[in-house]
This record gives C-alpha cells, sequence and structure tokens, in this order.
C-alpha cells in the first residue's frame, strides 16, 4: 500500500476508503483521514458508498463542467455536506 507510511494502525478506515478510491496522491490519502476523523467512520463510509454509486453512473463534472472529477475529488465534494 502506499499509503501505509502515512498512516498508523488506527487509521484502517482512511486506509480501506482511500485504497476504494484508488487514491494515491499523499496529500489526498490525509484529507481522508481528516475527514474520517470529524466526520466519523460510518458517515465517511456512507460517502463513499455515494461516491462509488456516481462514478458507476459515469461520474461528476467540476463546478465549470470543463472535465470529470476524480473518484477521490466526488468523495471530497460529497463529504463537505458533512463538515
Amino acid at each position: 500500500m502506499p499509503f501505509a507510511k502515512l498512516l498508523g494502525r488506527d487509521d484502517f478506515p482512511a486506509a480501506d476508503i482511500a485504497a476504494q478510491l484508488q487514491e494515491t496522491h499523499p496529500p489526498a490519502i490525509l484529507q481522508i483521514r481528516r475527514i474520517v476523523e470529524q466526520i466519523g467512520m460510518e458517515a465517511a463510509y456512507v460517502c463513499l458508498q455515494k461516491a462509488l454509486a456516481v462514478e458507476a453512473e459515469g461520474g461528476m463534472l467540476t463546478a465549470d463542467n470543463k472535465q470529470r472529477r476524480t473518484p477521490g475529488g466526488t468523495y471530497f465534494y460529497l463529504s463537505l455536506i458533512h463538515i
């Protein structure tokens, strides 16, 4: 796991979410950990399921409607409603 060095033993939810989103960028992985800390594990997984569902339907566009968000970007966007 590329994020094993970034996250501790207690960060399994963040590592799991990052893996499912195929997120490898270290700042994004740390942001996922902060999201889990802020909104809790259950809400973080709800956001993950919503993000994966959006991806399965073709993804989400950025605010300017010019490009598609990454799965991680969709997750971050969806998690904002919980913060």
